[in-house]
């Protein structure tokens, strides 16, 4: 997956064992994400679901002639975790956005 950060940071993560290792957000943030399939995948649809909210700009998703898939995801406005399950006929990747409560940020500490 290559998608942008919360601090705008392009990232690249791959997937291990079907998962991609989570990405900080921002609230209601439009992150845009590009999976890479191979291209003998091309043409093969590819469902995107958002598991706990959020939302994907379009439903009608077919892997491109490069073997991309490209869509954007914005969660809410709730801090926690958002999950992706990206789908095709023969494989499953689950997505992972973490979005940070702007009160609790990482490295803090509650006593």
């Amino acid at each position: 997956m290559i998608a942008t950060n919360g601090a705008g940071h392009e990232k690249h993560l791959p997937s291990i064992n079907g998962v991609v290792p989570m990405l900080m957000v921002r609230p209601n943030q439009v992150v845009p994400v590009t999976l890479q399939f191979p291209s003998a995948q091309a043409g093969i649809p590819v469902a995107v679901t958002p598991l706990d909210g959020g939302r994907i700009n379009r439903n009608d998703l077919v892997i491109l002639p490069t073997g991309q898939v490209i869509f954007t995801f914005s969660p809410g406005a709730m801090p926690g975790r958002y999950r992706v399950m990206v789908q095709t006929p023969i494989e499953r990747h689950l997505l992972e956005f973490y979005l940070v409560d702007p009160r609790q940020p990482p490295g803090s500490r509650r006593n």
